[in-house]
């Protein structure tokens, strides 16, 4: 039998952690990553991964993905805490720049900026050239739309 045991959240601050994934939800980041993020940006120290597994009631391997997103998008990093070995985090506290960070990552991710350049790069690619392809056309064709 499992017991789980769960550190008890501030009522303000668990409506803040689960409007901030629902938000999170509605733009498109993972509702755990967006709820990971609150929990750090109103904590007012650092905390362990272990402190938010036990604060959230979540699996451990889903924080460690949520927190290496977020280190990836710049927005939680690592910081040490004297007399503890373990890797503490802590997210950006400046408003203004998460809002630009998640704004940027959003966009990124939302409007397909990663693939403007592929049909540019397919076309490009020799294999598509050989003999006049059809699909070279269409590819060649649709990267002025892109």
């Amino acid at each position: 039998m499992s017991v789980k045991t769960e550190m008890k959240l501030d009522p303000v601050i668990e409506k803040l952690v689960l409007h901030w994934g629902e938000m999170g939800a509605r733009w498109g980041i993972s509702r755990m990553v967006a709820q990971i993020h609150a929990l750090l940006h109103f904590s007012p120290k650092p905390m362990a991964a272990d402190e938010i597994v036990e604060a959230l009631g979540v699996a451990r391997s889903h924080v460690s993905n949520s927190l290496k997103e977020l280190q990836s998008w710049g927005v939680v990093k690592v910081v040490h805490v004297m007399g503890d070995r373990r890797e503490h985090f802590q997210s950006i506290k400046d408003v203004w720049q998460l809002f630009e960070i998640l704004l940027d990552e959003r966009k990124t991710a939302r409007d397909g900026s990663h693939t403007q350049d592929a049909p540019g790069n397919a076309g490009a690619d020799q294999r598509w050239h050989q003999g006049g392809c059809l699909h070279s056309r269409a590819v060649e064709g649709d990267a002025g739309f892109f």
